[in-house]
Order: C-alpha cells, then sequence, then structure tokens
C-alpha cells in the first residue's frame, strides 16, 4: 500500500510536472512564437504569441520562432524611364516583422523558416518595384521640390504591400535621385 501511495501521491505529480515543463514554450521580447499544428476542438491551427509563452503538445504540435529585429536594406535603380527621359536612385529602407494582428499572421504564412537573405530579397523586390512605379509616373520637379511629400507618398504605397507578407516599413529613404544621359 505504501509503494502504490508513494507512485500516486510523489512520481506521478513530479512525472507531469516535469512533461508540462518540457512543454512550455517561452517567447522573448524580441521575438513572435508561432506554435502550429492540432488544437483540441480547433482542428488544425496556427496562433502567433508575442511575449509570453505557451504549451506545445509533442507530436501534435510545433512551433518556430520569428525574429523581429529590424533588417536594412538598401539598393540602386538604373533606367527609370518616364516622360522626361531616364533616372536612377538610391534608395535605402528599414523593414521588420510585424508583431501586431493580423499582419503578424501573414508573417507566419510568408515568412516562417525563410533565411534572412530570402527576406530581405522579398521586400527588395516590393520596394524597387514601387519606386520604380512612382518616379516613372512623377516628374524631377514633384521629387526633388517636396522631399518629405514624395517620401510619404511611397510610404503609402510600399507599407501595404509590405505587409501582406507580414513586414512593416520603419524607415525609407531616396539619398539621390539623378537624370541619366542616354547614349
Amino acid at each position: 500500500m505504501t509503494t502504490l501511495m508513494i507512485v500516486v501521491f510523489v512520481v506521478i505529480p513530479v512525472a507531469i510536472g516535469l512533461f508540462a515543463a518540457r512543454c512550455y514554450r517561452k517567447c522573448p521580447a524580441d521575438k513572435v512564437l508561432v506554435v502550429y499544428g492540432y488544437s483540441a476542438g480547433k482542428g488544425l491551427q496556427t496562433y502567433c504569441i508575442h511575449g509570453g509563452g505557451a504549451f506545445v503538445m509533442p507530436v501534435l504540435q510545433d512551433f518556430a520562432y520569428l525574429d523581429l529585429r529590424p533588417r536594412k536594406g538598401s539598393f540602386a535603380l538604373d533606367r527609370i524611364m518616364t516622360k522626361e527621359g531616364s533616372y536612377g536612385a538610391k534608395v535605402g529602407y528599414t523593414v521588420q516583422i510585424a508583431s501586431g494582428e493580423p499582419v503578424v499572421e501573414n508573417a507566419a504564412e510568408c515568412l516562417l523558416n525563410q533565411s534572412d537573405e530570402d527576406i530581405m530579397n522579398m521586400a527588395d523586390n516590393i520596394v524597387a518595384g514601387e519606386v520604380r512605379w512612382l518616379i516613372a509616373n512623377s516628374s524631377l520637379s514633384d521629387i526633388s521640390a517636396v522631399d518629405e511629400i514624395f517620401v510619404e507618398r511611397m510610404r503609402y504605397r510600399i507599407s501595404p504591400k509590405l505587409e501582406k507578407i507580414g513586414l512593416e516599413l520603419s524607415d525609407f529613404s531616396i539619398s539621390e535621385v539623378t537624370k541619366q544621359i542616354e547614349n
């Protein structure tokens, strides 16, 4: 009887406690914890946690982290054709994975298990396309006369497209727009 009581009152609670401690995943402040897999009563699901933690059931669920640190990108564009000729531009920007709802869900779908290089390639493509479009549809006087207004127009165009893949635009600048001489 005493061996059974020791097992029931000591061994089983300790085993349950160790199992629970092993299944609990904490999320640091600079990351988003993405838990995916089967959830009781809800079927397959993905949910994101920023700060705090969650129980991740082995075999039924798995987890990964999305890094929230800012990522800087820059590039030079050549041969942007406008009505006034061909232009070049130097662009710099900073993006980070969004931590707010519902954009973080997009990040979980699009960016989970992607390398930093792949994430920045996606961001470069989006930003470059929008810069080309806006410069092609603006005159050089519009671009250089009121720099802040042009940059705000650019943010307004870029931000929604980045949010579709789970990124938010932290900083954006066009350091130089030059008219290129055709040979």
